[in-house]
């Protein structure tokens, strides 16, 4: 099967970030195995925030911090349709 040429590997995010990262590359990771379908706009989000904090020191922990949130309220949101909504087993 061909790969998508927009999508983003592991392989390659952990090439593309894992150095600039530094202390933060773990919980990048993390966002980045957590949130497959928003993987490209994840990336582009994080190659600014790297950018960006040439300038301003926060501006990752400040990407990073907005992106586990969204991802903890996503999976909130998910549990609750399973069980509560549709009354599946966890």
């Amino acid at each position: 099967m061909a790969k998508n040429p927009s999508m983003i590997y592991e392989q390659k995010f952990r090439k593309m970030f894992k150095r600039d990262l530094g202390g933060n590359w773990l919980r990048a990771l993390t966002i980045f195995r957590n949130c497959d379908k928003l993987v490209y706009d994840a990336t582009i989000i994080l190659k600014h925030a790297i950018e960006q904090s040439k300038i301003d020191q926060g501006k990752i922990d400040e990407v990073l911090e907005i992106m586990e949130d969204h991802y903890q309220a996503t999976e909130m949101m998910l549990i609750r349709l399973r069980e509560e909504t549709l009354g599946l087993e966890p």
